[in-house]
């Protein structure tokens, strides 16, 4: 099973936008997500059958503003995590809650609703290995939180 469709790279701009209080904007990525970003997050939606469905993968440029932005902390919280390459616990647990909630712009072919199954930060989860690689349909973005920076963001389905 896979997603009905991809969303758009305005609804994604449009969800965190209404989950961080930012103006958030995306547009297409230079380039794919090709593997994990080094210290990059991995989410991993399952359908109601609990078969993996997509994957949501960001950089730590885009999970630290994000994850910071959520919890209005100060942008340089997120900056210090981008030169350090790795996300502090309470901005990390504050992405995984944005992957939570972008699951909710996903709908599995069925027609019906994805969740959030499992989520790391700088490993690939055994459930995603397989995805990460394979050649699905995909959104690669790249996406600005104004104020907190700028990373990547990918979609990517079974």
């Amino acid at each position: 099973m896979s997603l009905k469709a991809l969303p758009t790279a305005q609804a994604i701009a449009k969800l965190i936008t209404s989950l961080v209080g930012k103006n958030v904007t995306a547009k297409p990525a230079a380039a794919a997500v090709e593997r994990l970003p080094k210290g990059g997050v991995v989410g991993v939606c399952v359908d109601d059958t609990t078969t993996v469905v997509a994957l949501v993968v960001a950089d730590v440029p885009l999970a630290a503003a994000a994850g910071a932005a959520l919890a209005m902390i100060p942008p340089a919280a997120a900056q210090d995590a981008v030169r350090a390459g790795s996300l502090p616990p309470n901005i990390a647990d504050n992405f995984r809650e944005v992957t939570n909630i972008l699951c909710s712009v996903l709908t599995a072919a069925s027609g019906r609703g994805v969740r959030l199954a499992d989520f790391a930060v700088g490993s690939v989860p055994p459930a995603a290995e397989a995805v990460l690689g394979a050649g699905g349909a995909r959104l690669d973005l790249e996406v600005d939180v104004q104020g907190y920076g700028k990373g990547q963001l990918a979609i990517i389905c079974t």
